[in-house]
């Protein structure tokens, strides 16, 4: 995913998505998710509280999620303990 190019610039509900990527969400009056991801040419969502507008801002784009030059991904590389991300416990 990269960085949102504009990241000041905000959308409402009924407008078309611009770009595929994760949005932080803003709503006043409920508790909505914080970030979703919606795609490009959709209508960005409205508030099923109250159906009031909600406003969206772009945080990280990812234009290629689900066009067929996407790579797909069988399996992840192992990561050695002690290197940068690596947690310290192992987890089943």
């Amino acid at each position: 995913m990269q960085k949102a190019g504009n990241a000041t610039e905000r959308y409402e509900t009924g407008f078309v998505v611009p770009e595929t990527g994760i949005y932080r969400v803003e709503h006043q009056k409920h508790q909505l998710p914080d970030e979703v991801m919606v795609l490009k040419g959709q209508a960005f969502p409205r508030c099923a509280g109250c159906n009031d507008s909600v406003l969206f801002q772009l945080t990280h784009a990812a234009p290629n999620l689900y066009q067929p030059s996407a790579r797909i991904i069988y399996e992840l590389p192992v990561i050695e303990a002690g290197a940068f991300g690596a947690r310290t416990s192992a987890t089943s």
